[in-house]
């Protein structure tokens, strides 16, 4: 992938122990080539300040120089909560494994935010157990994908009474006893992510009876979550004779965002809750067994602003008359329409491991062209995914050309991975027709598309686009070339296995635009000052002193 990025743009995905393989799974390459734009081609003296500081960290916490290592220390604990936090996130993704139980205590317990992702090998539940110590401070937490026992979570989150975002993404042994610390002490918890832990619908029920200002909660692969038990829950919360908390409080009142991927729910569920939930705005039901969702009456349906369906066998076209109802749409997600539930290979369902292969796609030209005329009024619509949808491009009505002039250009992102029969002339339809009407694309997805370098004159019709995703398509250099000349904000290209462009040249496109298109280009040049050459990464500071200053810099600011 090429590309370019923006100050504070580095994200490190967090470590999954098994990978969702579908082809419409978010697919990042990872031969990017990136280059960096304007104000924010240089970061802040602080971040270039840390960077440096990180960059030695062996040699600032030598294990033979106890006096040394007192005064580092002493130095980092005197930083500010938000230097803090940024050089916890630049420690973890350079040096995870240094990160280790004692490093935390001493430096990094304190504050009114905690993240310990699952690439990190030094949490244990000594570190967990520690967390009480900042009980009066803490409000963020995050621990993900760590096998910390049920007894420590539940113990430590009791100390913890005022969170108010709480994510333990699969950290597999948090069940019943994690769940009741929740709904015994924080009333204040806004966020909650279960997905992949162990936690039971008969565990949560307290949790979605008590927590009125519950606004996000995540509860992917969840075992035992059934229509039937659905049913039943819905009966004890809203039934005749609903079972509010103490305080009265309605549940779920306050719900925003409900992610249910990965569970054995169906249409009728999703028919059931939706009338309960008056200020949901996100749902996310993707790899999900839905063929159908019941009809349902208009002043029941939540005002929508994200909708997840991928990878579900659901038929576009009865999926058409909801989508008419959801106007405040801004994201819709229609990736591999008609695929089975159980494509998610690798991941548990009903308690089942899924390996079973694609079903087919429902979403075709004809259902695209009908889809094109609801959408086409969807004024606050943002982003649509596509991807995977193999049924498209089958036929000579140019329906996802028609989608592209009428909805696509009109998008910030738009996915397009995985049709493997659209080719250049389909994405004629970024090109404008009135010279005042400029396409607003920012993200642009065409993997594993028949795109050539035909497709350059189309895609330099839109000024506004940052990334583009060209992996495993036909485009040369030349066309890549003739794409960053005429779309002079992109940041971030993708060319992994793209075998029109040579592999070194994948990773640095941009350098070789420059040197072949804008060889007048200072950036990066030799007379770069040490900060710049840091924040470019044109190899390292020439020398120590240059760490050493970096590393005064933060004390005199403290």
């Amino acid at each position: 992938m090429s590309k370019r990025k923006t100050a504070g743009s580095e994200k490190y995905p967090a470590k999954r122990v098994k990978r969702d393989t579908s082809p419409v799974a978010n697919i990042t390459g990872t031969t990017q080539s990136v280059r960096k734009l304007g104000a924010n081609a240089i970061p802040r003296l602080t971040t270039t300040a840390l960077r440096a500081f990180v960059a030695d960290i062996l040699g600032q916490l030598p294990k033979d120089e106890e006096e040394k290592n007192k005064r580092t220390l002493r130095i980092v604990r005197m930083l500010p909560e938000h230097l803090l936090k940024e050089l916890w996130s630049q420690m973890i993704n350079a040096w995870p494994k240094f990160v280790g139980h004692n490093l935390i205590i001493e430096i990094f317990l304190r504050g009114s935010t905690i993240r310990f992702p699952g690439t990190l090998p030094g949490i244990k539940k000594q570190t967990v157990r520690a967390l009480s110590k900042i009980g009066s401070t803490l409000k963020w937490l995050e621990i993900m994908g760590h096998d910390i026992p049920d007894q420590d979570f539940a113990m430590t989150l009791s100390s913890l009474p005022l969170l108010e975002h709480l994510n333990l993404r699969h950290s597999r042994q948090v069940g019943s006893r994690t769940c009741k610390a929740i709904y015994t002490t924080h009333e204040l918890l806004t966020y909650l992510n279960l997905g992949e832990t162990n936690a039971t619908l008969p565990d949560i029920k307290p949790i979605l009876r008590k927590l009125g200002k519950l606004q996000v909660l995540k509860i992917s692969s969840m075992e035992g979550l059934t229509d039937s038990e659905i049913t039943r829950t819905v009966e004890e919360l809203f039934g005749s004779q609903p079972q509010f908390s103490d305080q009265g409080v309605v549940p779920l009142s306050n719900l925003r965002s409900l992610k249910l991927r990965h569970t054995s729910i169906t249409g009728t569920t999703i028919a059931l809750i939706l009338p309960h939930l008056p200020m949901l705005q996100t749902l996310d039901a993707s790899f999900v067994p839905i063929v159908s969702i019941p009809t349902v009456k208009i002043d029941t349906v939540p005002k929508l602003t994200k909708l997840s369906l991928a990878s579900t066998p659901v038929d576009a076209k009865q999926l058409l008359p909801i989508l008419e109802l959801l106007p405040t749409l801004k994201i819709l997600n229609l990736g591999a329409l008609g695929a089975s539930a159980k494509t998610a290979t690798g991941f548990t369902i009903a308690g089942k491991q899924s390996t079973s292969a694609m079903g087919s796609r429902t979403l075709d030209d004809t259902a695209l062209l009908s889809l094109t005329d609801i959408l086409q009024s969807f004024h606050n619509l943002e982003s649509v995914s596509l991807a995977g949808n193999s049924s498209l491009c089958t036929t000579k009505s140019r329906a996802v050309s028609y989608f592209i002039r009428q909805v696509g250009r009109k998008l910030k992102m738009l996915n397009l991975n995985g049709i493997l029969l659209l080719k250049s002339e389909d994405l004629e339809g970024l090109r404008a027709e009135d010279a005042d009407d400029v396409c607003s694309l920012e993200q642009l997805l065409l993997m594993g598309t028949s795109i050539d370098d035909g497709v350059a004159a189309h895609i330099s019709a839109c000024p506004n686009l940052n990334f583009l995703d060209l992996e495993a398509t036909k485009v040369s250099e030349e066309g890549v070339l003739d794409i960053i000349d005429a779309c002079s904000l992109l940041e971030t290209i993708n060319l992994s296995s793209c075998r029109g462009i040579g592999v070194q040249n994948r990773r640095k496109i941009f350098e070789l635009w420059k040197r072949e298109r804008n060889p007048e280009d200072i950036n990066g040049a030799e007379s770069a000052t040490p900060r710049e050459r840091l924040a470019y990464g044109k190899g390292s500071l020439e020398s120590r002193s240059e760490i050493v200053l970096a590393g005064r810099w933060i004390e005199e600011k403290i």
